[in-house]
C-alpha cells in the first residue's frame, strides 16, 4: 500500500477508529511501540545507551575461536535507530563507537580476511556520514586514539592501520596537527 492509499483511507476514519487503529499497531508491532514509546518519552540518552549495549554485543561478537560480527546486524541496528529520529549527533556517535569497538577487536590480534574488508566498507559508511553533516573534526580525536593501540604484528603492519589511514583520508580530515606516530 502506497503513503497515499494510506492516507485517503486514513480520511475516511473517525477519531474513534483512528485510536483503535494505533492501539492495534501498538499491540501488534515492536518496532511501532518502540517508536510510540520514544514519541511518548524523547529521552535520546537512555535510547542511546540502550542501542550501544546492542551494538557493542554483536561487534565484539566471538564465535569459533574468533571475532566474528555481523556486520548486516550492525547496519540494521543502526538503521532502526536512525528511524526513531534522535538526531544527527546520536547516531554519529553510535556509529563511532561501534566503529571503535570494531577496531578495537582487531588491535592486538589478526580478523579474519572478510571482516577485514566488512570494516573497510563500514568504516567508508561512517565517514561518509560524518562528512555529510560536517562531523569529522569531532570524531577524529576518538578514531586516531584507537588507532594508536592498533598493533603491527613482528614486520608486517596491521590491516586495519591501513583501513583507518584511508579513510580518514578519504573523508577529507586534517590530520596535519596530529602525530600519527606516536
Amino acid at each position: 500500500m502506497s503513503k497515499t492509499t494510506l492516507r485517503k483511507l486514513l480520511n475516511d476514519f473517525s477519531d474513534v477508529q483512528l485510536r483503535s487503529l494505533i492501539m492495534d499497531v501498538y499491540s501488534h508491532s515492536k518496532d511501532a511501540r518502540e517508536y510510540l514509546d520514544f514519541l511518548a518519552d524523547p529521552d535520546v540518552m537512555k535510547k542511546t545507551e540502550e542501542y550501544r549495549a546492542i551494538l557493542r554485543k554483536e561487534a565484539t561478537r566471538y564465535a569459533k575461536r574468533a571475532f566474528r560480527p555481523r556486520i548486516s546486524r550492525l547496519r540494521s541496528t543502526l538503521k532502526r535507530f536512525r528511524s526513531l529520529e534522535p538526531g544527527d549527533d546520536a547516531v554519529a556517535e553510535l556509529m563511532v563507537d561501534t566503529l571503535l569497538a570494531l577496531i578495537g577487536n582487531g588491535a592486538q590480534t589478526w580478523l579474519l580476511d572478510a571482516l577485514y574488508t566488512n570494516i573497510d566498507k563500514f568504516m567508508a559508511e561512517v565517514m561518509d556520514f560524518l562528512q555529510e553533516r560536517d562531523m569529522v573534526q569531532d570524531y577524529v580525536p576518538r578514531i586516531l586514539k584507537m588507532r594508536r593501540y592498533i598493533s603491527d604484528y613482528r614486520h608486517t603492519v596491521n590491516p586495519l592501520r591501513k583501513i583507518v589511514d584511508s579513510n580518514l583520508s578519504k573523508a577529507g580530515a586534517d590530520l596535519s596537527q596530529y602525530d600519527l606516530d606516536a
